[in-house]
């Protein structure tokens, strides 16, 4: 069954339950799920007397497996629960509900209490009664005759006292997760100190790099840089071009035991004149490199057009 509260369906949870409802519900536990016990804990902070209320249940339940909450009545009574919470998952998603559709979750001896007049009452297929203020179950067996009070959700006004349940994925215990925030917030840390010297060298290392620009007067950019060094590549070319023409000339002297008669400059011309040539086959195995003519070479000098042309005569 259920109401609805605050825009929430509110639904009661027992081992058998079934629903059929896709949006976000509240939830009321069946007595089933839990154990309520009311103890004498003589502390007044309630936030000393949670952390003994588990020493009051070890006498009959595997404390390790639950958890517990508590509602201080006066200055030394306390209505504790306890509730396996493995358990309360498993029972939820048996009822076909996801975890993700659970608002809040109660225990139904607090949102019953208007029932507490000693009488028997219903709510599905169960039956309930106040004994000592304390909700307790009652066997169907037991009942000889059928209840005249049921419970109607739909004007069941929720309580303060609810309980939360971890995401069903959760394996950690509160200790852990202290822990792993501290390594997290400390790694966080950590990297914003790299981050900041990373940022603190790069800044260090561009204004070395623009001042040694500055200095050595270059190009302030990457493509004018790449522009200048495809020029000084033409020019070193053409420098190895002349040295190569040079060479050749030499070696034509060396090898055909020639003589420069005269050099003579004709405008864009330069002819070179060899007397007393040894031989010819010599000559002929003269080669220039690159494959340029034997005995004509030209040359773009500094945009100025010269050929050099070797002529001569033999002994």
């Amino acid at each position: 069954m259920y109401n609805i509260n605050k825009n929430y369906k509110t639904l009661f949870l027992t081992k058998n339950s079934k629903f059929d409802y896709k949006q976000k519900v509240n939830l009321i536990l069946s007595a089933q799920l839990y154990w309520v016990r009311v103890f004498e804990i003589p502390i007044s902070s309630y936030k000393d007397a949670i952390k003994v209320v588990p020493s009051f249940f070890e006498d009959f339940l595997d404390i390790e497996q639950y958890k517990f909450y508590a509602i201080k009545l006066n200055d030394i009574q306390y209505l504790c629960f306890a509730y396996n919470q493995t358990q309360i998952i498993e029972t939820i998603k048996q009822s076909n509900l996801s975890l993700s559709q659970i608002n809040n979750i109660y225990f139904a001896h607090n949102e019953f209490l208007s029932y507490n007049n000693d009488q028997i009452f219903k709510l599905d297929d169960q039956y309930m009664i106040y004994k000592d203020d304390v909700l307790v179950l009652i066997p169907s067996s037991f009942i000889k005759s059928q209840p005249n009070n049921y419970v109607d959700l739909d004007n069941i006004k929720l309580s303060k006292h609810k309980i939360y349940i971890q995401n069903e994925l959760s394996f950690l215990d509160t200790k852990s997760a202290y822990i792993l925030s501290i390594i997290f917030i400390l790694l966080i840390i950590v990297n914003g100190i790299k981050l900041y010297q990373i940022k603190k060298t790069t800044k260090i290392l561009t204004n070395n790099l623009q001042l040694t620009k500055q200095t050595y007067h270059l190009m302030p950019t990457i493509i004018q840089t790449k522009s200048v060094i495809r020029s000084l590549k033409d020019t070193s070319s053409k420098q190895i071009k002349i040295r190569e023409a040079l060479n050749y000339i030499f070696n034509f002297s060396k090898i055909t035991k020639g003589q420069i008669q005269r050099v003579d400059l004709s405008e864009n011309k330069i002819l070179i004149y060899f007397i007393k040539i040894d031989s010819f086959n010599k000559l002929k195995s003269l080669r220039f490199i690159n494959s340029l003519l034997y005995l004509s070479i030209a040359l773009l000098i500094q945009s100025i057009f010269l050929e050099f042309t070797l002529k001569w005569s033999f002994v």
